[in-house]
């Protein structure tokens, strides 16, 4: 846990600024593990409890709020396992989860490995691209028969982000890339060109803006960027820290990000 712990406070390598974290991308402010445990300890008590299968030796209960914010535990015995930040935006994809990878510090988290821009009908699979992405409720899903086709809510965490006003400024700066490029940075090692495994929920990738707003975590009062980005592998929710951007997203814009990718099945039933 102390690895996805890290990240989650802002310890990352590809941090930008300093504090900035998954937490603090949802406006959740946490300046160490004892203000981590308490936030725990508050979704543990308020949050409502998600349907368990067989397999599971606990339960999830997840906080949500009806802006999309989301936190969600894993109890044990009456104990915290783990604590992990999601984000349910406007955008349902399909996507075709292939394999499952268990957190090797964290049995009770992981990651999926799927392919995005999905034929619906399941049959032309040429125009696929990898996705990573990781899952918090994801001890309810590993035991599934993969692959298999799910409906999902995929929304990015924004580690880094530059904001272009349109396409010509993006290329001035990115003259190499198209302004819809994607690649996904957590499937290899760029010093060995080596596949990893497990594969991390990273991507790089730019996009159109096609809405963009300030939201406000309900419990701090702490605003963030939320925006509706057109990219080359489908639609997606991207989440910005405010410290991460000077001024709100205007429609028509070009993103370039670095970010975690969460994404979770809909559909899920709570007790």
């Amino acid at each position: 846990m102390i690895g996805k712990l890290l990240g989650i406070l802002g310890a990352g390598k590809n941090q930008k600024k300093p504090g900035v974290s998954h937490l603090s991308t949802i406006g959740f402010h946490v300046a160490d593990v004892n203000e981590f445990g308490m936030l725990g300890v508050y979704v543990k008590d308020t949050g409502e409890t998600i349907e368990k299968r067989d397999n599971m030796d606990g339960f999830y209960k997840r906080l949500c709020y009806p802006n999309g914010v989301e936190l969600w535990v894993y109890l044990k015995d009456g104990l915290i396992c783990n604590l992990e930040p999601h984000f349910r935006g406007i955008h349902k994809n399909p996507v075709r989860v292939v394999k499952g990878f268990q957190d090797p510090k964290d049995e009770y988290s992981g990651v999926f490995e799927a392919s995005a821009g999905i034929d619906p009908t399941g049959k032309d699979q040429s125009g696929e691209l990898p996705l990573v992405f990781s899952c918090p409720s994801f001890a309810i899903h590993s035991q599934e028969k993969l692959p298999k086709i799910v409906d999902l809510s995929v929304t990015v965490f924004s580690s880094k982000i530059n904001v272009f006003k349109n396409v010509d400024e993006f290329h001035k700066k990115m003259k190499d890339f198209a302004p819809n490029f994607y690649i996904p940075t957590g499937t290899f090692d760029p010093t060995t060109n080596k596949l990893k495994e497990p594969p991390e929920p990273h991507q790089w990738f730019a996009g159109e803006v096609k809405e963009a707003k300030k939201l406000i975590n309900p419990k701090t009062g702490i605003e963030f960027y939320w925006m509706s980005v057109e990219t080359l592998v489908m639609p997606l929710d991207v989440l910005a820290d405010r410290r991460l951007i000077d001024n709100t997203p205007e429609n028509g814009n070009i993103v370039e990000v670095h970010g975690w990718f969460t994404g979770d099945w809909i559909g899920l039933k709570k007790l």
